[in-house]
């Protein structure tokens, strides 16, 4: 895995606790903090239409912004483009796994909880789960920056 990628799956799997990421908002070239104080991510399955798979995978994220300057005072805007980076992040991560044919999300469990005629199998990974869609949304509420909590 690459250097982040831990923290995105451990958000993917609910493992992840008191975590710092950094991310270059608005294209600046010093990156800005942020801390993730809370996260939940819950994956859930289409109904197959086609023989195509796709699990809905809906992350929310409390997050802090580390040392906030006067440049940053536009919260919307940068839980809006943190939602963006994160999801690409997720995309990335969940693609990598089917393309390693690694089911480490268990969505061969999900699947067998919503289709009774299915049997747990190890064709799992060569066949359905290479054809798997993801459709990801991530959902960012910034509610304190560096130690002060911010008030709405």
């Amino acid at each position: 895995m690459e250097k982040d990628e831990s923290k995105f799956f451990n958000i993917l799997n609910n493992t992840i606790r008191s975590s710092s990421l950094e991310y270059n908002y608005d294209g600046n070239k010093v990156p800005m903090g942020f801390g993730i104080n809370k996260s939940k991510t819950k994956i859930k399955i289409k109904k197959p239409y086609n023989n195509n798979l796709t699990f809905d995978i809906k992350t929310q994220i409390d997050a802090a912004l580390e040392e906030v300057s006067e440049d940053y005072k536009d919260t919307n805007r940068i839980e809006e483009e943190l939602e963006l980076y994160i999801k690409d992040k997720l995309t990335h991560l969940c693609e990598k796994l089917k393309e390693n044919k690694l089911d480490t999300l268990n969505l061969q469990r999900i699947y067998w909880a919503k289709n009774s005629s299915y049997n747990l199998s190890d064709d799992w990974l060569e066949g359905k789960y290479s054809k798997v869609n993801f459709n990801i949304s991530v959902k960012v509420d910034i509610n304190s920056s560096g130690v002060l909590k911010m008030r709405y």
